[in-house]
C-alpha cells in the first residue's frame, strides 16, 4: 500500500522533472549549435543501442519501433537505398 502511494507520488513529481528537462534541452539547442549537435548525437546513439537490444532480446516490437525512428536519419543523410 505504502509503495503504491510512493510510486504515484514519484510519477507525479517526475512528470514535472521531465518537462523541465525538455525545456532545458529546447533552450540549449536554441542557444548553442554544439549543444544541438551533442543532443542529436546522444539521440542517435540511443537509437543504435535500442536496435542492438532488440536484436539480442528478439523483441520484434522494439525492433520495428527502432527502425521507424531511424528512417528520418536515412532521409536526412541521403541514404536513400536504406529507405
Amino acid at each position: 500500500m505504502r509503495s503504491k502511494k510512493l510510486l504515484n507520488s514519484f510519477v507525479g513529481l517526475s512528470g514535472k522533472l521531465f518537462e523541465d528537462f525538455k525545456e532545458f534541452k529546447r533552450e540549449g539547442k536554441v542557444e548553442s549549435k554544439t549543444f544541438a549537435y551533442r543532443d542529436q548525437l546522444i539521440e542517435m546513439v540511443q537509437l543504435a543501442k535500442d536496435l542492438v537490444r532488440a536484436d539480442r532480446e528478439g523483441d520484434w516490437h522494439l525492433h520495428l519501433q527502432s527502425v521507424e525512428s531511424v528512417l528520418p536519419y536515412f532521409a536526412v543523410f541521403d541514404f536513400s537505398n536504406y529507405l
